[in-house]
């Protein structure tokens, strides 16, 4: 007679704890997709604003530089000089007004020459308002050329993570695929660029001599592109095993049988669904898409089990941000398995595993 299976999740409100993640993670991409969305329409607004005055109601006129300062930044290990340029000017009536502008020299390039590298009583092109003929400002085509690429890419931003949040939105197995999918896509992409570059570098006849260099070049470039088409394709392998509730892992035909008291202990893999399965009546532990093998190149199995007795359990804690984080490795004749001991759950299922005879050392 076959035993009925007793299965208890661990944490018993798990699925509560996954949906209060995934509605608080929800939000915070919400928050941050209307605040780069927003500052960056109002900063475009602004500047379009600022030339739009000018290019409606101003008018040209000579100036002479009358004083000047500098003022040098670094950043990074580079400097940066911005000219305060101080001048006068004449409108329409003949009055003189004052003005006063900033270049900043690492960017700008202005009408006259002299407004780059200023002298006093130096001749510079200026342009002020008819209707306000006290607002001035030396004349530098494509001014604002950085802010209005700087306010586009907040708003490319803003708008990648709606598409985020809404990609976030839908189920395990839609989301994988989603991501698995663009990665692809842009592995494609550089695979394609790269190859087209070859083909143009070839077409103009490189010399025999440095076509091993190409090659390797080459191949180097090409195993970089398909890092995000490996990956993207494993992320849709992945939504295969998707799963709503943990219970579902027991009926995959590939999942071992377990008969009376288990205990699943759900977790995420890399944005994948991922779970530890203990069998109390064969002592056994199944990690489902969370044990990495040993080898050169390590690799995740899709499932691998052991006997309790056979994990060696080791903790070590470490300092992350001012905060001390305890890590707990569970390490098999074939791999391991990290879990941070912070996460629901995990006290819990070590206590389990400790009174079934896993071998626990203590690292610091």
């Amino acid at each position: 007679m076959e035993t009925k299976t007793e299965v208890e999740i661990i944490p018993e409100n798990a699925s509560l704890l996954k949906a209060e993640q995934k509605k608080a993670t929800s939000r915070s991409f919400l928050r941050w997709a209307i605040l780069f969305f927003l500052g960056g329409i109002g900063s475009y607004g602004w500047w379009l604003y600022q030339d739009m005055r000018f290019m409606r109601e101003g008018t040209n006129a000579t100036g002479r530089i009358t004083s000047s300062s500098t003022q040098t930044s670094s950043r990074k290990g580079k400097s940066y000089t911005t000219q305060i340029i101080h001048y006068s000017y004449e409108v329409e009536g003949g009055a003189s007004q004052q003005g006063k502008d900033s270049v900043k020299t690492w960017r700008h390039k202005p009408s006259s020459a002299s407004a780059f590298k200023p002298q006093s009583k130096d001749e510079i092109v200026v342009e002020y308002l008819k209707s306000s003929p006290e607002k001035s400002r030396i004349v530098i085509p494509n001014r604002y050329g950085d802010e209005y690429l700087f306010s586009i890419l907040a708003m490319v931003a803003g708008g990648l993570f709606f598409l985020t949040r809404f990609i976030n939105s839908q189920s395990t197995r839609l989301r994988l695929q989603f991501y698995g999918g663009l990665l692809m896509l842009i592995g494609s992409a550089l695979i394609g660029w790269f190859v087209y570059g070859i083909f143009l570098s070839s077409s103009e006849g490189p010399q025999p001599s440095d076509l091993p260099i190409v090659i390797i070049f080459f191949l180097f470039l090409l195993a970089i592109a398909s890092l995000p088409f490996w990956f993207g394709w494993t992320l849709i392998r992945s939504s295969r095993w998707a799963f709503t509730d943990p219970r579902e892992l027991l009926d995959f035909e590939w999942m071992p049988r377990c008969p009376g008291r288990t205990s699943i202990m759900p977790r995420s893999w890399f944005g994948a669904d991922a779970a530890l399965i203990l069998d109390h009546e064969n002592r056994v532990i199944h990690f489902f898409n969370c044990h990495v093998l040993n080898g050169f190149i390590p690799k995740n199995q899709l499932i691998y089990s052991c006997k309790v007795n056979e994990l060696e359990r080791s903790e070590k804690t470490y300092s992350n941000k001012g905060r001390k984080i305890t890590e707990t490795l569970l390490k098999s004749p074939g791999g391991a398995t990290r879990l941070n001991m912070h996460e629901a759950g995990v006290m819990e299922f070590l206590d389990l595993l400790d009174s079934m005879g896993s071998n626990r050392t203590r690292e610091s």
